[in-house]
């Protein structure tokens, strides 16, 4: 997949991503990582505040396409491999996968990585909306309210429906939290 950007560069946004259905905050912890681990690192749960691992950075590439990037560890990213729940084309009532981070030096994943890359699914009328996965069509991201966060799969073309635990509010933060 290759990154199109507006005017040779990408727009950054400092956002919180709160869950629908259980009032938490997307919380990403890179743990250190210093360099490219195969199956990522760190962590990725959920959190009632807003703070240095909640806030975070979106980075939108003009093709519909970003990434979710951690401010207070630079390289890390937020990442999905939901594989084994894209093969089988089955919900599976847990959600499955794995949510964790990948570090990448450049601070930007290289354009054939798309375990990195997401797409923001229009909701309903309060403005939530589900994020796919760039790398597994039909799977979102899921979070549940005990802080697990993974991946659920509807299928191509699919939305999750409004109030499910893959239906999220994306904030505008105003000043830093890190």
């Amino acid at each position: 997949m290759e990154y199109t950007t507006i005017g040779g560069s990408h727009i950054v946004t400092q956002v919180c991503i709160k869950s629908v259905a259980f009032n938490r905050f997307l919380s990403i912890n890179g743990g250190g990582m210093t360099a490219f681990e195969g199956n990522g690192g760190g962590s990725v749960t959920s959190t009632t505040a807003i703070d240095a691992s909640s806030s975070l950075l979106l980075e939108h590439f003009g093709n519909g396409y970003f990434t979710v990037r951690v401010p207070n560890n630079p390289g890390a990213y937020l990442r999905l491999d939901a594989s084994t729940l894209f093969e089988s084309k089955q919900a599976n009532p847990n959600g499955s996968g794995t949510a964790n981070c990948q570090y990448y030096a450049s601070n930007r994943p290289p354009p054939f990585e798309s375990y990195e890359l997401f797409r923001l699914r229009g909701g309903g009328h309060d403005g939530a909306v589900a994020i796919e996965s760039g790398a597994f069509p039909g799977v979102f991201l899921r979070m549940d309210g005990e802080g697990v966060v993974n991946g659920q799969f509807y299928g191509a073309g699919a939305q999750p429906p409004t109030g499910s635990w893959e239906m999220f509010t994306v904030q505008l933060i105003v000043g830093y939290y890190g």
